[in-house]
């Protein structure tokens, strides 16, 4: 009675991450592969799907109104500077 509710809200929550990644015109994210992470290596699951998920965001990102569009994700920002005194 647990461990069902469980398997079926990771299953929802994988379709759903597929689902955005269609909206967003993205490869969504492999059912097969996410299966095998849960079984094996369940950690991996979660950074796998997130990992998904951070690229949808970042592509579908709009900057808040008064703002600059925030940098490419391959971008580093500039350093801090530091005032040694």
């Amino acid at each position: 009675m647990i461990i069902i509710p469980a398997l079926i809200t990771y299953w929802n929550g994988t379709k759903r991450v597929q689902g955005a990644a269609k909206v967003a015109k993205k490869d969504p994210v492999n059912g097969w592969l996410v299966l095998l992470l849960y079984i094996f290596l369940s950690i991996g699951m979660w950074a796998y799907l997130q990992s998904s998920l951070n690229q949808i965001w970042e592509q579908e990102a709009e900057p808040l109104e008064g703002h600059d569009a925030p940098p490419a994700s391959d971008e580093m920002p500039p350093p801090l500077t530091t005032d040694k005194a």
